[in-house]
């Protein structure tokens, strides 16, 4: 039986780049578990049946985000990605270069394309950061006109507030670029390994496979995400055949799932996300971070 490893990109990058009103964040190791059916392959199969936690969609501010977070099904990518220790990888970005007066350029790559067939362009990534914007759910003081189309394969991005840390938040699945014109509240047209298939609210999300992708395709050809809110009611799907994986089990099911042999169980420790922030509007006797000095001070021991 092969194991099958699901990036859950649960991490929240949302850091604020000035010393003035810095949020520190920590990451904790937390356990989460995972139980996978023994028939489930990871190469090879036509379909890869997921049992998710309750529909993370079914509300506005996320449906801006549909299939991209809290539920990252690879349909859309960003510009850069994290590597497995944290460090800032080129994706459909290539390169970034800090220019002085706020201001970042940003090489894009070249060849790839949407799942329309459309190409991707400086001119799709000003929409998607623009479209960001409008929907209120970015968190690097962008504003729109933040990002300003250099030649076909260039853009710069100015944020409206000092901000050095805008590659690293860039890399957030809220920042995946889509094709020019392209709503993704309804059906979102990205360029990542997987198309958009269906969406139906507090049931399922489903995506297949792109054969035309930049990179290598997938090697499973469709994967359903069924929505169960309930744990009991996810973990009895598994121990059924309803689904071939189940994330976000109850520590507590541990022991009953390894004794059976058509399942394997598979832990990890995702991150979570701490922070500190700093009041520097506060009433006496909280005024003592009100001194951009000492703020940069603490900024510096940490």
């Amino acid at each position: 039986m092969r194991a099958l490893r699901v990036s859950l990109n649960s991490e929240k990058l949302r850091r604020r780049g000035t010393v003035k009103e810095r949020r520190l964040w920590i990451v904790l190791a937390t356990l989460t578990v995972f139980a996978i059916a023994g028939g489930a392959q990871a190469q090879g199969a036509s379909e890869l049946r997921v049992g998710w936690l309750a529909d993370p969609f079914n509300i506005e501010l996320n449906r801006q985000r549909l299939a991209m977070y809290p539920l990252n099904a690879n349909v859309c990518e960003p510009l850069f990605r994290l590597t497995h220790d944290f460090r800032v990888a080129p994706w459909l970005g290539v390169r970034s270069v800090y220019v002085g007066n706020n201001t970042f350029r940003i090489r894009l790559r070249q060849g790839v394309r949407f799942h329309d067939g459309s190409p991707f362009t400086a001119e799709t990534v000003k929409y998607s950061l623009d479209r960001t914007v409008r929907a209120r759910i970015g968190y690097s003081f962008l504003a729109e006109g933040s990002t300003r189309v250099i030649d076909g394969e260039t853009v710069e991005v100015r944020p409206t507030r000092p901000n050095l840390r805008l590659v690293e938040q860039l890399v957030h699945p809220t920042y995946a670029i889509v094709a020019l014109n392209n709503d993704p509240r309804m059906h979102p047209v990205c360029t990542g390994p997987f198309r958009f298939r269906e969406y139906i609210a507090q049931e399922r999300l489903a995506v297949e496979a792109n054969p035309d992708y930049w990179q290598s395709p997938p090697k499973v050809g469709r994967i359903t995400f069924r929505f169960f809110p309930d744990d009991n009611t996810r973990l009895l799907a598994l121990l059924s055949g309803q689904i071939d994986l189940a994330v976000e089990l109850p520590r507590s099911t541990v022991r009953l799932l390894r004794q059976r042999r058509d399942l394997q169980v598979v832990t990890a420790k995702p991150g979570a996300v701490m922070m500190m922030t700093a009041n520097v509007r506060g009433k006496e006797p909280y005024t003592l971070l009100r001194d951009v000095r000492l703020r940069r001070a603490v900024a510096m021991a940490i």
